[in-house]
């Protein structure tokens, strides 16, 4: 996209620098900077979701910053931010795909692009990612996106994903959520990427990308701070030294009728 239409003042359209200046793009949106951010919400997840007993609620990993807050008001609200930031977020994403796949289709066919063959798009991926979520793990349907370009598979694994985790957003944080919750998450997500489209096509796309992600950017600060507090609360020195201790101990130890274990390894003479 951006080697044929750059940003203004760049690069000309085609161009060898405009080509260079899309990879640059390219690398700068998809390369460490989006798998950093995944990462972070995964580890806080992961700790305090299992090593701190909590459950699988953003909400939970505040709170070492917030305390007992996070089972009032407060912590619901994160936990409806959460909601809102990832449904709207693959709303987002099926869309753009879809109209990736109707590009695709006019490249390789010639079908012209049209808002209503990108919202049929959506809703055949819609109809795949449900039903891929409905399967049990690791039997996804990916092969039912096969006669379609290879963006297919991945908007199904992806959206599919995505209607597990809202079911355990909004199941309390439970990792098994019902079948019916997590075909009603993927349902609406294919409702809302079709009603975006409708609505304005590809502004009304990126529009909502930012007016969804901007408030989240504040819980994700909020969850790295509370991370790190959580991570330098933990008791890493004093198990060490205790470790190191009982290695010392049983190094000075001495069996009877031999000599130490400390002093056999450095003194072969009396090893011997």
């Amino acid at each position: 996209m951006h080697s044929s239409s750059p940003p203004p003042g760049t690069a000309e359209a085609g161009s060898a620098d405009a080509a260079r200046l899309a990879l640059e793009y390219s690398s700068f949106h998809w390369a460490i900077h989006p798998w950093a951010m995944y990462a972070v919400a995964g580890l806080a997840l992961a700790c305090f979701g299992f090593r701190k007993s909590g459950n699988s609620l953003i909400s939970s990993a505040f709170r070492p910053l917030l305390g007992d807050r996070v089972d009032g008001p407060l912590g619901k609200s994160i936990d409806i931010l959460a909601i809102f930031a990832t449904l709207f977020g693959s709303a987002v994403s099926l869309g753009l795909g879809a109209l990736q796949i109707n590009s695709g289709l006019k490249e390789v066919w010639g079908v012209a692009n049209s808002t209503a063959l990108a919202v049929t798009i959506i809703a055949v991926l819609t109809v795949l990612f449900v039903l891929s979520a409905r399967t049990a793990a690791g039997r996804r349907p990916d092969r039912g996106g096969g006669g379609l370009p290879d963006r297919a598979p991945q908007d199904v694994s992806g959206a599919d994903a995505t209607s597990v985790v809202l079911g355990m957003l909004s199941c309390r944080g439970s990792m098994t959520p019902g079948r019916l919750v997590v075909i009603l998450w993927g349902a609406l997500t294919g409702l809302v990427a079709a009603v975006l489209l409708l609505a304005g096509g590809l502004e009304a796309v990126k529009q909502v990308a930012v007016i969804a992600a901007f408030p989240f950017l504040f819980v994700m600060i909020g969850l790295c701070v509370s991370l790190v507090k959580a991570l330098r609360a933990e008791p890493m020195e004093e198990p060490l030294r205790e470790r190191e201790g009982a290695a010392d101990a049983v190094g000075e130890r001495e069996p009877e009728g031999g000599v130490g274990t400390a002093a056999a390894l450095t003194d072969p003479q009396a090893a011997g």
